[in-house]
């Protein structure tokens, strides 16, 4: 049997994290929409930021991004999917979304060094911009896509991770997908 699976969720919930090593165990292959919008900016000279902000008044920075979502979601079998609307373009993929409290996930994000250009000051400048992003990425998935992307319906799991290890999730997917 073949799989696709899409993981959305909250900036700091654990998504990439979980998909790289659920991944690694059941042998599939691991893509990550922001990683193509990372590649996308760089194509256009931008910075993911610039990307994003470009993004509110014009659609073809996202339309580009979910092009390649849904090619890799027609053309392939066996996939972790990290994404917040990767489900939408994706729609016969198992469906998770990882929450987190808001807090804990801005410690996650400024510990993590691998993270890319995003730098906060402190925690509380962390929590305002992920608050911000959040609403921002809603904003935009309603406009174009007419979809409240954390709307519960949406997901076949939805999974708080505020006080789970990323081994304590990992192994409750695990189970799940079985």
């Amino acid at each position: 049997m073949y799989m696709k699976v899409t993981i959305s969720g909250m900036p700091g919930s654990g998504k990439s994290a979980v998909s790289r090593i659920l991944a690694e165990k059941l042998k599939f292959s691991v893509y990550d929409a922001g990683q193509i919008r990372r590649e996308i900016a760089k194509r256009h000279d931008m910075t993911i930021e610039e990307l994003n902000e470009v993004g509110k008044t014009q659609f073809w920075t996202d339309e580009e991004c979910d092009v390649e979502i849904s090619k890799i979601g027609k053309e392939q079998d066996d996939f972790f999917f990290v994404g917040r609307i990767a489900y939408h373009f994706i729609p016969d993929s198992v469906k998770i979304y990882l929450s987190c409290d808001l807090e804990v996930a801005a410690k996650r994000i400024m510990g993590d060094v691998n993270r890319g250009t995003e730098r906060y000051e402190n925690i509380d400048h962390a929590v305002k911009k992920l608050a911000k992003r959040i609403q921002e990425d809603s904003n935009r998935y309603e406009k174009y896509y007419q979809i409240k992307y954390q709307d519960p319906s949406n997901f076949d799991l939805i999974l708080d991770t505020t006080e789970l290890s990323i081994e304590e999730v990992t192994d409750y997917l695990i189970d799940f997908l079985k």
